[in-house]
């Protein structure tokens, strides 16, 4: 059940169609076959006041990504590599005005820390 968690800025998130990045990277992550499509979740958090060393015009977007499940140090790094490459080609085709930091932190959720239930409609 991995959570990608996307923190950038608002110039940033204002340029890129997150709905549309995400779907595309869900299902590149799913072809993988280290994680099922339907437990996939991301959310985007839009920072209000940010800067990036000292230059006003350059940017971040940085992504947790969260795994539920365990996974092999290999698996876990091949699916932050994949996250990292889809985010970058992503920045690129947004033609930022400044430079922008694209980073992946990856980690796994220690075993029994993640509880999941689902409610469907009654």
């Amino acid at each position: 059940m991995p959570h990608l968690i996307v923190e950038t800025t608002r110039e940033l998130a204002g340029s890129l169609d997150f709905g549309e990045v995400c779907a595309t990277l869900h299902g590149a992550l799913a072809a993988t076959g280290h994680v099922r499509l339907d437990d996939l979740k991301s959310r985007l958090l839009v920072a209000e006041a940010a800067l990036t060393g000292n230059t006003p015009a350059d940017g971040f977007l940085v992504v947790h990504l969260l795994m539920t499940r365990p996974r092999p140090e290999p698996v876990q790094a091949e699916l932050a590599a994949l996250v990292l490459r889809h985010f970058e080609a992503a920045v690129r085709a947004a033609a930022p005005q400044g430079v922008v930091q694209v980073c992946v932190l990856h980690r796994a959720v220690a075993p029994g820390a993640y509880r999941k239930t689902l409610v469907s409609p009654a």
